[in-house]
């Protein structure tokens, strides 16, 4: 969660209905961080207050401050680590139903949100979309809160097959992020961090640590074109 500590016990005071803006002032920052830099910004996931049903959700904003698209978690974590976390994410949010696949001027991309890494039927979805529309597919985002023990073990190594994988199925190469939240303690366990840039061979080219800093790297995309 990017507006309050990832804990069960802070949804209720964090949720937003992006609807409603008097109840969506985070969502409403992000749209004026861009509107007034010009940028597009794909914002951390945050709890969405929807029809009765609650969700965790990532938005991207456009340059004019538009809310673009919007990404609901497809895939629920229920897990149960001795010593590390308890946490069944289905017994409070509901189950994103439609990805959506964006184009404009800093190419096509998709997202997703933590567990959606583990199954690559996502990233291939987003795959096919460029491919039956005949156009390259640029970035998947995702961005998740893995505890230390299933970081240190998963986080990078989903994050560099993902090109690899999408490549041998389907020919073209994309570039894939990962953006986590610093480790802290409010939260209900303890996060991995270490937010990462991978291009299109799964090179690592920009990782970050587990405190809260920025990092600038260079996507290129016209090196899909020369890779293949």
């Amino acid at each position: 969660m990017c507006n309050c500590p990832y804990s069960t016990d802070y949804c209720e005071g964090f949720t937003e209905n992006f609807d409603d803006q008097d109840s969506a002032s985070s969502s409403e920052i992000l749209s004026e961080v861009a509107c007034q830099e010009e940028i597009t910004i794909v914002g951390g996931s945050m709890p969405e207050w929807s029809e009765g049903h609650l969700h965790n959700t990532c938005c991207l904003f456009a340059p004019n401050g538009w809310l673009l698209a919007k990404h609901r978690k497809i895939h629920m974590v229920n897990v149960d680590i001795p010593g590390d976390i308890s946490f069944n994410g289905s017994d409070t949010y509901s189950v994103g139903r439609f990805m959506h696949f964006t184009e404009n001027y800093v190419g096509r991309s998709g997202r997703g949100i933590c567990h959606d890494i583990r199954f690559p039927q996502l990233a291939m979805v987003y795959r096919y979309r460029g491919f039956f529309v005949r156009t390259h597919f640029h970035l998947i985002c995702y961005r998740g809160a893995f505890t230390i023990s299933t970081g240190e073990a998963l986080w990078k190594l989903e994050q560099r097959a993902k090109p690899t994988l999408l490549s041998y199925y389907f020919l073209r190469l994309l570039y894939v992020t990962t953006c986590s939240p610093s480790r802290d303690s409010a939260g209900s366990h303890r996060i991995w961090g270490h937010s990462t840039l991978v291009n299109l061979l799964g090179e690592v080219i920009a990782t970050l640590g587990q405190d809260e800093t920025i990092e600038i790297a260079e996507v290129d995309y016209a090196a899909t074109q020369r890779t293949r």
